[in-house]
């Protein structure tokens, strides 16, 4: 009885001082419901117009789509762009999917694999995106300011399934250090080191068996790496192509980029003057993919779906070609309207989103 009489006294004190200090406020915009309900409408909003719910988040990509890294110069965040092929449009061009703040200024490489989806090498981490397209997951070692997401590969499956980063620590063009990542982000080898003459550039072997691909200027070898690895020796890879003649250097000039698409087995091999594209158990291709009409030199490439080949080439500004076999070109992002952000990395994903 004493508690009753306590909290009546208080509810009424509580209304004479909201009398003494005014009116009361206007409570036409609620409404009162029974315990556990929603009421049935929207909330009170202060005059603007509310966040959507759910989220706004573009047209949605199809199967297959590109994934493009992009950079910029200025305080901007890196933009992370969306392509889908069937429609030959932007996809999830939603600001709140293509710059995130854990982006930074600029994307440095981007990969894709069925298990792991969308995963981005960044100046000091290494980020998995969810099912959405926001980040889900993000390995960024604060004891370790050398490490960088210069290179992400997803390698493998199931269990065993790793996303390797490299990156270098000195003034040197070869990646010198390996990092391998379980598909949630975490630590399975904390540092291994990388041959130094065949590091330039790494793909996922077409076989999906968790080989990678190294290579520099000359021969494209294969090693096997895992989490007990401690350093790759030049010897312990497996040259693709041995005692080819002419080289691929001698047909397409200075190695840029090496990319695989896993489910049609087929490496695309970016070159100065053009592209090759290698099916596994295929010979050794001897004629590029090229683009005279908008491309001077080649920087990255990823292999299509059919006989074709996405690149980012160099022109007056950095631009994203699509090439077929028969020697057709079409040109599907011009560099110039990017502003300051410049294309940096491309890859297919072969996944509606």
């Amino acid at each position: 009885m004493v508690r009753g009489a306590h909290s009546t006294t208080y509810a009424l004190a509580l209304v004479f001082s909201l009398l003494g200090a005014g009116c009361l406020p206007d409570l036409d915009g609620y409404t009162i419901v029974a315990r556990g309900g929603d009421g049935s409408q929207p909330l009170p909003t202060d005059g603007g117009a509310g966040t959507p719910n759910p989220i706004e988040l573009g047209a949605p990509c199809g199967d297959p789509h590109l994934l493009l890294a992009t950079r910029t110069n200025t305080s901007d965040d890196a933009r992370l762009l969306r392509w889908d092929v069937a429609s030959n449009a932007y996809c999830r061009a939603a600001p709140a999917l293509e710059r995130q703040r854990a982006f930074d200024y600029e994307i440095l490489d981007v990969d894709w694999h069925p298990e792991t989806r969308d995963v981005l090498g960044l100046t000091n981490a290494v980020v998995g995106l969810d099912a959405q397209g926001f980040v889900g997951w993000r390995h960024q070692p604060f004891d370790d300011s050398t490490f960088r997401g210069s290179w992400v590969v997803a390698l493998g499956s199931g269990p065993s399934l790793r996303v390797a980063a490299f990156w270098t620590e000195r003034s040197s063009s070869s990646l010198e250090y390996g990092r391998l990542l379980d598909a949630n982000g975490f630590v399975t080898n904390e540092r291994f080191e990388m041959p130094f003459s065949h590091s330039r550039v790494v793909a996922a072997h077409p076989s999906g068996d968790g080989r990678i691909l190294m290579a520099s200027g000359g021969p494209i070898f294969a090693f096997t790496i895992g989490d007990g690895t401690e350093r790759l020796r030049d010897a312990d890879g497996e040259d693709l192509f041995p005692s080819m003649s002419p080289t691929f250097g001698e047909m397409g000039g200075t190695r840029r980029h090496l990319d695989t698409d896993l489910a049609t087995r087929r490496v695309a091999m970016t070159h100065e003057r053009g592209v090759f594209l290698w099916t596994l158990g295929g010979p050794a291709p001897t004629s590029m993919f090229t683009c005279p009409s908008f491309c001077e030199t080649y920087s990255v490439a990823t292999p299509g779906r059919d006989s074709e080949v996405f690149a980012i080439c160099d022109g007056t500004d950095d631009h994203l070609v699509r090439m077929s076999a028969g020697g057709g070109c079409d040109l599907l992002i011009d560099g110039m309207g990017l502003g300051s952000h410049s294309l940096q990395d491309v890859v297919l994903v072969r996944e509606s989103r």
